[in-house]
């Protein structure tokens, strides 16, 4: 996965803050990847939209709104996967990511994350509608690299919660039930190493 922006702002040397935001880029990216399973997907990704940059004390606040174009693949075959190779509809993107530093007496701490919304994208495979799809992956870390070794922003330590709601836009089958493993709502232990 991979987000450029490109800020608007310093782009035309002009004062574009307004109301909260502080600045608007315009973010382009992609997705690329593929896992070796049965499924074998190869999921490949462009993306492009404005992205509304907040003014906060610390950190960063972003909001994107985006278009996006999708290819994947699937290695069943017929019936599960009668067409293997996919190219879903444009679909539209909303991303907002966070990462807000604050410290608790001499410890440093970060709430950081991110909130995905992609609208559907079409038929999937079987000729099956897709529906919206929510992903949130957030954390509360600890820079115990700076309280324990008094090397600040090395060794992280935290907490999260990660909700993902229709799956890849998965949500029925063809006999119009629910399918399996389309929800997930875990609690997560998270660390980050910087080196």
């Amino acid at each position: 996965t991979y987000r450029h922006q490109l800020s608007m702002g310093k782009v035309f040397d002009k004062d574009l803050s307004f109301g909260p935001v502080k600045d608007v880029a315009i973010t382009a990216g992609f997705d690329l990847n593929t896992k070796n399973t049965a499924f074998a997907p190869r999921k490949r990704l462009l993306v492009l939209g404005p992205t509304f940059k907040f003014d906060v004390p610390r950190g960063f606040v972003d909001l994107s709104l985006m278009v996006g174009k999708e290819w994947n693949h699937c290695g069943l075959g017929a019936p599960a996967c009668p067409d293997s190779r996919r190219s879903f509809d444009t679909q539209f993107l909303a991303s907002l990511n966070w990462n807000l530093p604050f410290d608790v007496g001499s410890v440093p701490l970060k709430f950081q994350g991110f909130a995905n919304y992609a609208g559907p994208k079409g038929d999937d495979y079987a000729g099956i509608s897709t529906k919206s799809e929510v992903l949130v992956r957030t954390s509360l870390m600890a820079d115990v690299g700076k309280v324990a070794f008094d090397k600040k922003n090395t060794l992280w330590v935290g907490i999260g919660y990660e909700y993902w709601y229709n799956k890849f836009g998965n949500r029925y089958k063809a006999d119009g039930s629910l399918k399996p493993g389309i929800k997930t709502s875990a609690p997560t232990v998270q660390l980050e190493w910087h080196f």
